[in-house]
């Protein structure tokens, strides 16, 4: 039987070691080229549990320099370099080559039926574990076992004969329906593992050791100070909820807060909003009064200055409204209304009032006068009941006594006359 190792690395090479020495026909095949040519000139040194074993002959070459057929493969490469080395082997394949494959990681079925039947996929899982000290020289510990199962059980029998056969030289094969579980548990496994085999330089074997010397020891220490931390965290968490208890009334009023909070915001967005309008309004009105006071005072003050200027009998010929009231007599001089008679300060009021009520509509409405002549001399009356009379409005003057009736007589006016 014709046994390829399909990369001589660590695993590799302890495993063909194992069946060289066992009188098997074993050949290696790897891309190393110092480590090929090592063991091509002084053989492949052994250590194993830190014995020097010797040296080994074994014929081992580069791909492509070997053109055979063999019965059984190894793959014994890392996981990424495994189609790489089907690619570069798979012509020393016949019929029925059996390939082994004990790789770790997932997936690798699918790789290999792309060069091989079914059938005759061998896969497993190993924990043996081996390493070396430089090219050409294997540096082991331990030892270890192999799960495998046919992938696709056609001659199973003969599958059997050959894990017997490679038993006999120590690799502790152990057939199994299980291996798939395997697979997946030292694929996890290896995810915890390979990281503190990194950390402190060792293997899987070694760092069980480590771990039995540093720490089984301490094991009790351990434990205890996790009682305690244990401990700290049940207090810590009461103090939490002792502190949260206290803050949730806080917590709910800050809620509340942030809820009057949004609806003032939304009051005072709709002040926001009347007040533009007021102001816009306050704008229009402003504007409006300054075209009233430009368009409509100045008429204004010329109809109440010819009022009294014709109740006065061309005494008076101006008025001016400011801060005060003031009036221009026939010879320009200008007086404050409050250095005038109450007689003549009852004439400027009354023209004030008329000036206002005929600015009001262009419509000629009644005027009504109620006792509005009480203050005013037959003279000064006769003169505004002149002026009334000369106006197109009905003019209704309610009177306790008949002196206006007797002047409008006097004057020879008409008007109708309503005794109550």
């Amino acid at each position: 039987m014709k046994i390829l190792f399909a990369g001589a690395g660590a695993l590799g090479s302890r495993f063909g070691y194992m069946l060289f020495k066992n009188n098997e026909d074993v050949t290696f095949v790897d891309s190393w080229e110092e480590h090929v040519e090592n063991i091509q000139n002084n053989g492949l040194k052994v250590i194993i549990d830190d014995e020097d074993l010797g040296n080994y002959y074994i014929p081992t070459y580069r791909p492509d320099q070997v053109n055979s057929k063999f019965d059984v493969v190894f793959v014994a490469t890392k996981s990424m370099q495994l189609r790489a080395m089907l690619e570069q082997v798979k012509h020393l394949f016949h019929e029925d080559t059996k390939i082994i494959c004990i790789l770790n990681g997932l997936g690798h079925v699918q790789t290999l039926k792309d060069y091989i039947k079914e059938e005759n996929i061998l896969i497993g899982v190993t924990v043996w574990t081996s390493g070396l000290g430089g090219p050409g020289v294997l540096n082991a510990h331990g030892t270890g076992k192999i799960e495998l199962k046919q992938v696709k059980e056609v001659n199973l029998e003969k599958t059997l004969e050959l894990v017997s056969r490679l038993n006999n030289s120590g690799l502790n094969i152990k057939y199994s329906d299980d291996t798939f579980q395997s697979i997946w548990h030292k694929a996890g496994l290896n995810c915890v593992l390979n990281t503190y085999c990194t950390l402190i330089d060792c293997n899987i074997n070694q760092y069980g050791n480590y771990v039995e010397r540093y720490f089984n020891n301490d094991i009790d220490i351990i434990y205890n100070e996790l009682i305690n931390e244990k401990n700290s965290l049940i207090l810590e968490r009461k103090k939490l909820e002792l502190e949260y208890s206290n803050i949730l009334p806080k917590l709910e009023r800050y809620v509340n807060l942030v809820e009057e909070q949004e609806i003032l915001k939304d009051e005072l967005i709709n002040l926001a909003k009347k007040n533009a309008g007021y102001s816009i309004a306050k704008k229009l009105l402003e504007e409006a009064y300054v075209e009233i006071k430009n368009s409509v005072t100045p008429k204004f003050f010329d109809n109440l200055s010819d009022v009294v200027k014709t109740i006065t009998n061309g005494k008076y010929v101006k008025v001016y409204v400011n801060d005060e009231i003031e009036v221009e007599d026939y010879l320009g001089k200008i007086y404050s209304i409050d250095k005038l008679s109450f007689g003549t300060i009852e004439e400027i009021y009354f023209s004030l009032r008329v000036s206002i009520a005929l600015m009001i509509s262009e419509e000629k409405f009644p005027i009504i006068l109620d006792e509005s002549f009480v203050y005013f001399d037959d003279n000064r009356l006769r003169s505004i009941l002149n002026y009334l009379y000369s106006l197109d409005n009905q003019i209704i003057i309610l009177s306790s006594n008949k002196r206006e009736k007797n002047l409008l007589d006097f004057e020879n006016y008409d008007y109708n006359f309503i005794q109550l």
